[in-house]
């Protein structure tokens, strides 16, 4: 599911440094979203990324970060 949150064209150099992202194996991630920020914890989400992630056939959420909403 978390692979669904990667940009593999966002250079690593400008990755977030607000939380442990290589924790999440390049997953971008809101950290106003997380449990914890510098370990592996709970990941809070709204109702649209769930089911897009959660779906029969799983996509990238719309609004997700991934999605070059990083810098929007």
């Amino acid at each position: 599911m978390l692979t669904l949150l990667h940009n593999d064209f966002l250079p690593q150099k400008v990755w977030p440094q607000s939380y442990g992202i290589d924790l999440y194996n390049g997953t971008l991630l809101s950290p106003k979203g997380m449990h914890k920020v510098d370990d592996i914890g709970t990941i809070h989400m709204c109702e649209q990324c769930h089911c897009s992630l959660t779906a029969k056939c799983p996509s990238q959420p719309v609004g997700a970060l991934a999605n070059s909403q990083y810098y929007s």
